[in-house]
């Protein structure tokens, strides 16, 4: 799973790299549209080898219950009943990888904080908490001997602190590794 892939991102590069080496991908996206799906189409046509697979789905990384339903989507089958008859569309996943790349656009200095920088902070850290506890207890559920692997961005894009709201502050912790 990557969240936070969008157009010119590095986890839109991560998707295309894991795409190329023939792995099912689960993307999120914070807005389902014409224009993301046409990036979302070009990505899998441009990298995707066989048996390679891309599921984009929508979900707000501020919204603890859009994380609780990706979750439960990513664990459990979908299927589609057309009157009488049910099409299988996916078999319930087991996630390996996690790369958590969703932010929200930050701004802001120390001086501003507040209603948005507790938003950012959700985003940044306990938003990407709740969803390693979600993913990793579909794989205790289901093989006892499966891992999830969370590849942490720790980069501050623009500084440790300052001008860019709570991002600093949200991977400061993580620097010392």
């Amino acid at each position: 799973m990557v969240t936070g892939a969008s157009k010119g991102s590095i986890a839109a590069s991560v998707v295309g790299q894991l795409l190329d080496g023939g792995a099912t991908v689960i993307a999120t996206t914070s807005r389902l549209d014409d224009e993301r799906l046409a990036f979302y189409r070009g990505l899998y046509r441009d990298h995707a080898r066989f048996d390679a697979a891309l599921w984009v789905v929508p979900a707000n990384m501020a919204s603890y219950a859009d994380i609780d339903a990706l979750v439960a989507w990513v664990g459990s089958d979908q299927s589609e009943s057309l009157g009488p008859q049910s099409i299988h569309i996916k078999d319930a996943q087991t996630p390996t990888l996690l790369f958590p790349f969703a932010a929200p656009r930050v701004a802001g200095d120390l001086s501003e904080a507040g209603a948005r920088s507790e938003m950012e902070m959700k985003v940044l850290l306990w938003a990407v908490q709740r969803l390693i506890g979600g993913l990793s207890k579909i794989g205790a559920e289901r093989d006892i001997a499966s891992r999830l692997h969370v590849v942490l961005p720790g980069s501050p894009n623009r500084g440790m602190f300052g001008g860019d709201g709570a991002y600093g502050e949200a991977k400061a912790p993580w620097t010392r590794w």
